[in-house]
């Protein structure tokens, strides 16, 4: 049996209806976890449309939720409170990421762009032109100096995280991309591909 946590356990889900259920879990046993569950839930309530995207930051003080409204907004964690709205897409958000510093938040969608912001004052740093069709997934370098999209149009595109650039465009040999994850030591990615194949690029700088 696990003892008395010190410390939050916080799951989030997106649910219809423009709500996000933020639910923490602390000081208490797993079976007592599980049974009141209920009673630590917050509805964080704030998007216009449907919540399609979440994302931790990982120092765990603030959640992001992307929305069919066109937004990305920050929520403070141990407040339960949104912070900031962000604002700059023009269709819908399909996926965000933290960098690992938890400084810049990456969001991207329908719209075939790639926003950088900066968390602390929510400001655009850098919009990412290059992808012709709708991103699925987007990713960070566990050093936090790569950015990975990968999309419909059957391209994985990496960035440079601090200027914006784009450092190389990997193709797809069949369909797009549909999810996608760094190696620790930041020199390779791997994605799934629409065709239930899985690719791995050596992406060393």
């Amino acid at each position: 049996m696990m003892g008395k946590r010190t410390w939050a356990v916080v799951a989030v889900c997106a649910v219809a209806g423009g709500l996000v259920v933020l639910a923490i879990l602390t000081g208490a046993t797993l079976a007592e976890e599980l049974k009141g569950l209920g009673n630590r839930m917050l509805l964080l309530v704030g998007h216009t449309k449907g919540v399609t995207a979440v994302a931790f930051s990982p120092d765990s003080r603030l959640v992001a939720t992307g929305s069919d409204d066109k937004t990305v907004r920050l929520w403070d964690v141990g407040a339960g409170q949104m912070q900031r709205v962000l604002a700059g897409h023009t269709k819908g958000i399909i996926c965000l990421a933290f960098s690992p510093d938890s400084k810049k938040l990456a969001s991207a969608g329908d719209d075939q762009n790639v926003m950088l912001f900066e968390v602390e004052s929510g400001k655009i740093i850098h919009t990412l032109l290059g992808h012709k069709k709708k991103i699925n997934c987007l990713a960070f370098s566990p050093n936090g100096r790569l950015l990975a999209s990968g999309s419909d149009d059957k391209t994985l595109i990496i960035w440079n995280a601090d200027d914006g650039s784009m450092v190389r465009v990997l193709a797809s040999p069949k369909k797009g991309i549909k999810a996608l994850a760094w190696s620790g030591d930041s020199k390779a990615v791997a994605a799934i591909v629409d065709d239930k194949d899985a690719v791995v690029w050596v992406t060393a700088e």
